[in-house]
């Protein structure tokens, strides 16, 4: 039997004053193009104009611009570099893509992978294992990692538009998202400077924003910019929805951490050196949401620089505020001064099934720890409203503000609801330490006397502790009430005064009774008017 020689496909290279052409392997092809001066001999130099290197059957490449480099590499894999200094790697049967903009780097390996860059500059993408995806649109210096099965990490962003009169800013630049493990969620939209971090299996970790805007005729703050989110476990959630500068922390099983936010908005003034006509505050800003354990819920709506922490399982910790607002309103012409509400406070939830909770207040601390305890305030903004037609004037006093609620043991209440500067704890099993008040208020008519009505639930001190036991201050203003030991009460019930004139009509002063049942009497007084 003769021998036979077995055939190999040749190394065939070509080159000419136009490109070069290097083919490995019988269905191997790759091209790439140089200016029409360069010397035949300009394969060498590549990576000043566009490098292709493809090996294995069935893999594709395509690289276009100065210094652009693709390199797909065994079969199914696909290397696209469109743009200056872009680069793509495809390792496998994934598909890197780093087209439009310069500077750009897109890295896929593994089985069914993407990692793609469409716009913008310095982009790093990149997408390692089974099913992940890693993507930039129209951002600029962001680093969007994928690893694992089933990942995605991506950045989407908007270019500026317009000019010095009327505009948009930037968005999508500079963040980081990261996405490692199993089907987790890493991403930043419209925003700048975020690290949204997801690790484990099914966590989510993400940043939404919006872009600044001015003009003549409105402005507005821009959001989603330097937050910090992770999600760390399995099933967590931490994210940032139109807030700056948050810090959220999810970590465990079936945690969140959320913080969501507002826009500020000005109307501004006629001249260049006119003050604004109407204002609202930003909120969403500052604060530090942390869930860690199981199933624990930590967030911020519409607050700022609040800190809410939740502990152990099943608890929750979480501010709730209103943005401020002054000016005057367009085209009412109503003028208006309403105080923020949901800044600067401290809820924290430790245990089994603890709330502890800020709505419409500013300065609280609230501590519930143990198991099914609750520490919560409750206020109103403070604000002034007059109307241009009549002249009259509302002012209504801000409530839900530098309270201290303690709730410790099980089953234990502890809470402010329209008042100022208490102390209310409860400590032990089944107790209430608890304040209630009004707003102070008053109404400004022409050619009329003003009415006030004085506020109430404020500076009191309430402590229950032991079994079962309640102290509680209702409508009155400086009162201890203490509660100890077994089924005991001890609160204080009274009524807001009220002014005519400057002719006090209503002036209630509480009678305490053992036990509880306290009744409060008013007084009554005819105002005189000069």
């Amino acid at each position: 039997m003769g021998k036979h020689r077995p055939t190999h496909q040749p190394l065939r290279i070509t080159a000419s004053h136009t490109g070069a052409t290097l083919a490995i392997g019988a269905m191997a092809a790759c091209t790439f193009t140089y200016g029409a001066a360069a010397p035949a001999s300009a394969l060498i130099c590549g990576a000043t104009a566009g490098l292709k290197i493809q090996l294995g059957a069935d893999s594709q490449c395509s690289a276009t611009g100065p210094g652009a480099i693709a390199l797909a590499i065994l079969p199914g894999s696909n290397a696209t570099a469109d743009g200056s200094g872009n680069t793509a790697l495809a390792i496998g049967s994934s598909t890197a893509a780093a087209e439009g903009g310069s500077g750009n780097h897109a890295t896929a390996i593994g089985i069914d992978n993407t990692a793609a860059s469409a716009g913008g500059d310095g982009n790093n993408v990149t997408a390692i294992g089974v099913g992940n995806t890693a993507l930039n649109v129209l951002g600029s210096n962001n680093n969007d990692t994928a690893i694992g099965v089933g990942n995605l990490a991506h950045s989407t962003g908007v270019p500026a538009l317009g000019n010095e009169t009327i505009g948009t800013d930037a968005s999508g630049n500079g963040n980081t998202n990261t996405a490692l493990g199993l089907a987790n969620v890493a991403g930043s939209t419209f925003g700048n400077n975020n690290r949204n971090t997801a690790a484990g299996a099914l966590n989510v970790a993400e940043s939404v924003g919006t872009p600044g805007a001015h003009s003549p005729v409105l402005n507005i703050t821009p959001t989603g910019d330097n937050n910090t989110n992770s999600a760390l476990g399995i099933g967590n959630v931490a994210a940032t929805a139109l807030g700056n500068n948050n810090t959220n922390t999810a970590g465990g099983i079936l945690n969140q951490a959320i913080t969501a936010g507002s826009p500020g908005t000005e109307v501004p003034g006629l001249g260049p050196n006119d003050p604004p006509i109407f204002t609202v505050t930003q909120t969403g800003s500052g604060n530090h949401n942390t869930a860690l354990g199981v199933a624990n819920t930590t967030g911020t709506v519409l607050g700022n620089n609040n800190n809410n922490t939740a502990i152990g399982a099943a608890n929750q910790a979480f501010t709730v505020g209103t943005p401020g607002a002054t000016g005057t309103v367009p085209i009412l012409g109503t003028q208006v001064n309403i105080d923020p509400t949901g800044n600067g406070n401290n809820n924290t939830s430790v245990g089994l099934g603890n709330t502890a909770g800020t709505v419409l207040g500013n300065d609280n601390n609230n501590l519930a720890g143990g198991l099914g305890n609750q520490a919560a305030t409750i206020g109103t903004p403070g604000g002034q409203i007059t109307d241009p037609l009549t002249g009259t004037t509302i002012t209504l006093d801000p409530t839900g503000n530098g309270n201290t609620n303690t709730a410790l043991g099980a089953n234990n209440l502890s809470g402010t609801a329209l008042g100022n500067d208490n102390s209310n704890n409860a400590w032990g099993f089944g107790n209430e330490a608890y304040t209630l008040g009004t707003p102070g208020a008053s109404v400004d008519l022409p050619l009329l006397p003003p009415v006030t009505l004085d506020p109430t639930g404020n500076n009191n001190s309430n402590n229950a502790w032991g079994f079962d036991n309640t102290a509680g201050s209702q409508f009155t203003n400086g009162n201890s009430s203490s509660a100890f030991g077994f089924n005991q009460s001890d609160v204080q019930t009274g009524t807001p005064g009220v002014d005519i004139g400057g002719s006090q009509v209503l002036n209630s002063v509480p009678n305490v009774i053992p036990g509880g049942g306290n009744i409060s009497i008013p007084n009554f007084n005819v105002p005189s008017f000069p």
